[in-house]
């Protein structure tokens, strides 16, 4: 393994061949994350450790990562997704858009023909939203599709509603992909429902 705090790097770091893994049990791997961080702390103090947050996390979630930095750890070396990820999203919802915000609202679901989950657990992380949308597929039956690498408790409830109509796809590391791939799809085989204009005026 590399060693920052000694100037050691891997000969295999930055291979994926499986031949350089071995499978480990949770209780070796929390002990070497706990060793090498307590090195560091006691090397360059708590700040020098760093924790990116997500949006997706629950309540309580951001609670514990919270004590366990500021109180147990003493950093406040912290990012909780709303510099490196929001500022693109919002930059991009500005220029594409002319406001800051996503432009739907509750009453959408309702009207929706399909629901898609794209990357996040709404069942954990977005309850109001989730059972909103569970609810619409319990009484009109609309196709939901989950895009998560994890079989979530989105995936498990929409399919409890109706698994004829429930789909999840499991990918990795693939979404923009798989959005040219839509893109593309849409552009050779549906043109007619493409606003070439809008497209024209907000897109580079």
């Amino acid at each position: 393994m590399s060693d920052p705090l000694r100037g050691h790097v891997s000969a295999t770091k930055g291979s994926y061949d499986p031949e350089h893994f071995r499978e480990a049990t949770w209780e070796e791997a929390e002990e070497i994350i706990a060793d090498q961080i307590v090195e560091i702390i006691k090397t360059s103090g708590g700040n020098a450790v760093g924790l990116y947050g997500s949006g997706q996390l629950s309540l309580e979630g951001q609670y514990l990562e919270n004590i366990f930095m500021k109180g147990i750890i003493g950093s406040n070396t912290i990012e909780a997704n709303a510099r490196m990820c929001m500022t693109s999203a919002v930059t991009g919802y500005f220029k594409s858009l002319g406001s800051d915000t996503p432009p739907t609202c509750y009453d959408d679901v309702e009207l929706a023909d399909m629901i898609c989950f794209w990357g996040h657990n709404a069942r954990g992380a977005h309850p109001i939203l989730y059972w909103r949308v569970a609810d619409t597929k319990a009484q009109r039956n609309v196709p939901t599709l989950v895009v998560d690498p994890r079989r979530t408790g989105t995936v498990m409830g929409l399919e409890d509603v109706n698994s004829e109509n429930s789909f999840h796809f499991p990918t990795i590391n693939g979404d923009i992909s798989i959005h040219n791939a839509l893109a593309y799809a849409l552009l050779e085989d549906h043109p007619d429902c493409i606003a070439w204009d809008f497209m024209k005026e907000r897109s580079v």
